[in-house]
């Protein structure tokens, strides 16, 4: 579940709902006055989450979160002001941590920590 605040109270709100071909969910995205403002839902042709994101005022203010086919989690960052703001961490189809690098303003802050596909710390021959 994806908390959200600060979109416009009293404001005019709509979700369009967009569907494949074959009638299943492709995507939810709320709109408040015309802009996108809310909990943005994407779904794989066989209706499982692909991706959960967070807007206000048309930019990604928040959490984004994306899962793989199987249903496990693929990615996930933290935006400000359509900035990528914290730690962003990527995952392997297993589950397992692959990436993780921190961020402030869309700048790469340190070094990027990778691990390999059983979730250990790699860590260089050279060091």
């Amino acid at each position: 579940m994806m908390l959200f605040f600060g979109c416009i109270a009293n404001a005019q709100t709509e979700i369009k709902k967009e569907y494949y071909e074959s009638g299943i969910l492709k995507s939810e995205t709320p709109f408040v006055d015309g802009k996108i403002c809310g909990s943005m839902k994407k779904y794989f042709k066989d209706g499982k989450i692909e991706s959960e994101s967070v807007w206000k005022n048309d930019k990604l203010n928040g959490e984004f979160v994306r899962y793989y086919e199987n249903g496990k989690l693929k990615s996930e960052a933290t935006y400000v002001e359509d900035l990528l703001n914290g730690t962003e961490m990527i995952y392997y189809k297993n589950g397992k941590l692959k990436y993780v690098t921190e961020y402030v303003n869309n700048e790469q802050v340190g070094d990027e920590k990778k691990f390999d596909k059983n979730g250990k710390l790699f860590v260089p021959k050279n060091q």
